[in-house]
């Protein structure tokens, strides 16, 4: 496929999703304006710099939809859980009722 073909074929897509003709030209003009627009003619993208990304250096946290900002380190999730339940309620916080010894009641 050539770059014309691409080119129309990815305008078609966003015209059979939906996106009005000024939607389209408002993202075309962006693409291009900002340099985003690809050419496929061009062999290789240059870059004025290069990010390098060890992955073992990457660490696995958990945070929730609810509360991104309460991102937890993989490690400590268990330490950090048990840690929140018994805390008053607030940040980070769950207050749950500890059990009593009556037992359920039916």
């Amino acid at each position: 496929m050539d770059q014309k073909s691409r080119v129309k074929f990815k305008i078609m897509s966003l015209q059979l999703t939906g996106r009005s003709d000024e939607t389209i030209a408002v993202i075309e003009s962006y693409l291009r304006t900002n340099k985003m627009f690809v050419n496929y003619n061009e062999i290789e993208k240059v870059y004025s710099s290069y990010l390098e990304l060890k992955l073992e250096d990457v660490e696995l946290c958990i945070s929730g939809p609810k509360s991104p900002h309460d991102r937890v380190p993989l490690q400590e999730m268990k330490a950090d859980w048990h840690a929140c339940l018994d805390n008053k309620v607030g940040f980070k916080k769950y207050i749950l009722n500890p059990p009593d010894d009556k037992g359920d009641k039916f």
